[in-house]
């Protein structure tokens, strides 16, 4: 079971989180490959019904700097300790407010556990992310 982030500005709740200049989204798999796509835009999204997810959750953040990546870091046990930065523009419309859901399936097919290259990807993740101030609020999980 993934730690559960103690600065959140948001409740926790197994999926995702984020506040002021931070944004987390946890999946169950600890090594291999996962699957994920982005769908940013200007404006207020649907939910995605493109796929059957599985769960589904949502926050607010706040990027003062314009600067929102995505990342991803292997732990103490793997051979990188790095955290690497996807070039990803999550606050793709400079600093303020951004709400974000994520869409998930497949997480309880490998928890906490390794995929083969080899294998089939099990883990799929689709961030819809769209600056705050109009539109419903991302849904709880």
């Amino acid at each position: 079971m993934p730690a559960t982030p103690t600065s959140s500005a948001t409740p926790w709740n197994g999926l995702v989180a984020g506040g002021h200049n931070h944004a987390v989204a946890v999946t169950e798999i600890s090594a291999g490959t996962a699957m994920i796509a982005f769908d940013l835009s200007p404006s207020p999204l649907d939910a995605d019904d493109s796929l059957q997810w599985e769960h589904s959750a949502g926050f607010d953040h706040t990027s003062t700097t314009g600067v929102t990546h995505l990342a991803v870091g292997m732990g103490p046990d793997e051979e990188a300790d790095d955290v690497e930065a996807y070039e990803i523009g999550l606050a793709f419309d400079g600093p303020g407010g951004y709400r974000m859901r994520l869409h998930a399936r497949g997480r309880e097919l490998c928890p906490d556990g390794v995929r083969d290259e080899d294998e089939p990807v099990a883990e799929h993740s689709l961030p819809q992310v769209w600056p705050a101030g109009g539109g419903a609020a991302p849904p709880a999980l």
